[in-house]
């Protein structure tokens, strides 16, 4: 029995399969935020949930509130946001304190890097 027909991952073949389709109706709204992301003040740490809120002040919520998990989840994988590898209690009534993980910005560390590799190509 291979490990993907293995009953036990069921559960998350139906998980991964149910993002991916909040992931494609959602793909203009992720670009937007996915922006911001990349435009969020670096000199901090940021929970989930502070971004959340950050994006909610800017822009139109999403479709479905699992967009926020996939957009976060997408920053990660595209490294523009890293685990720091705390956790912090979350701060909205509706988190009920849950312990939720701090993320350090790497975007504008990329974009700097990226910036200075092309200003010494064209010899700025």
């Amino acid at each position: 029995m291979t490990s993907a027909s293995h009953p036990e991952n069921r559960g998350a073949n139906l998980r991964n399969e149910m993002l991916e389709r909040i992931r494609i109706k959602n793909r203009k709204w992720l670009a937007f935020a996915l922006n911001l992301v990349e435009e969020l003040d670096p000199s901090r740490e940021w929970t989930g949930e502070d971004i959340r809120m950050h994006i909610r002040f800017l822009m139109n919520e999403p479709s479905h509130h699992n967009v926020w998990g996939v957009m976060i989840n997408d920053a990660i994988r595209k490294r523009l946001l890293e685990p720091t590898g705390r956790w912090v209690a979350m701060q909205t009534e509706k988190s009920h304190a849950r312990r939720t993980p701090l993320y350090r910005v790497t975007a504008a560390e990329e974009h700097r890097r990226q910036e200075m590799e092309l200003e010494a190509l064209l010899g700025v």
